[in-house]
């Protein structure tokens, strides 16, 4: 996965070159979309253990994500040492199945399944007072893994019908070592969009909320957000971001059709 570093912004900045902001915005659609892929397995698999699973929720001790070299995603449930239900996404022509057996766990889901627990019991242990729990919503979590580190993105879910969750997120990095080496919130508050309004005779076309100096552009969990609610549930084609960081301000649209982000400056008035 390529990613590129964002560059300090302050209130009022220029623009980056047009090369320099492509290569932002290819990074962060390319990490976004990355995350929605992970998203959408849980949300599926959480739907289909529901259906066809033979054994009851409560006797789940956990889950885990993994993906292997030919293009597999497979999140699996365990209970102790067994696996007891898997869905496997695959990437390739993202066709997807699913296995309700239950069986001994394999000496690389085992590992999967203790790395997954002791990153989040070390998250916990050392982030706790800095994550938010939002009332009528999840939060999510998942790992995924860059040349290095591991990510460890937790994002904003919403269980209200009619709304688009944004904010309340944020990714902590871990080294090779299992050493935290960065948290990182990507918005300071809960921007809980309300499109139930719109009626049934009214189609909303696209969103917007606003970024300050400090995420000057979309954010991966926004890429993510905006496909899981926005163009899934919605069928919406664009979200925008104001981003108030430059001089001009800017609109940044992402258009999920072609899977891009444009840029324009507003006129001064």
């Amino acid at each position: 996965m390529l990613c590129v570093a964002q560059p300090d912004r302050t209130a009022g900045s220029k623009l980056p070159s047009q090369d320099e902001l492509a290569a932002i915005n290819d990074s962060i659609l390319q990490e976004g979309q990355w995350l929605y892929l992970y998203q959408k397995l849980s949300w599926m698999t959480s739907d289909l253990f529901a259906e066809h699973a033979t054994v009851d929720l409560s006797s789940v001790d956990g889950s885990a994500t993994q993906l292997d070299d030919n293009g597999n995603l497979t999140l699996f449930y365990y209970s102790q040492d067994s696996v007891v239900f898997s869905c496997t996404l695959e990437l390739n022509d993202f066709s997807l199945s699913w296995d309700e057996t239950v069986r001994p766990m394999a000496e690389d889901e085992r590992n999967a399944a203790h790395i997954r627990s002791s990153i989040l019991n070390h998250i916990l242990e050392t982030y706790g007072d800095s994550i938010y729990t939002i009332q009528d919503g999840l939060t999510c979590i998942d790992l995924i893994c860059f040349p290095n580190k591991i990510r460890v993105y937790l994002l904003q879910r919403t269980t209200l019908d009619g709304v688009i969750p944004f904010g309340n997120d944020c990714y902590v990095d871990i080294d090779i070592d299992n050493n935290l080496t960065e948290f990182h919130r990507f918005h300071h508050s809960y921007i809980p969009i309300d499109i139930s309004q719109t009626g049934e005779d009214t189609q909303a076309e696209a969103v917007i909320h606003s970024h300050t100096a400090d995420n000057p552009y979309f954010t991966p969990t926004d890429i993510c957000n905006a496909l899981l609610y926005a163009r899934d549930a919605f069928d919406m084609k664009s979200v925008c971001v104001l981003s108030t960081a430059f001089d001009p301000p800017v609109i940044m649209t992402f258009n999920m059709d072609d899977m891009s982000i444009t840029v324009n400056e507003l006129s001064p008035q």
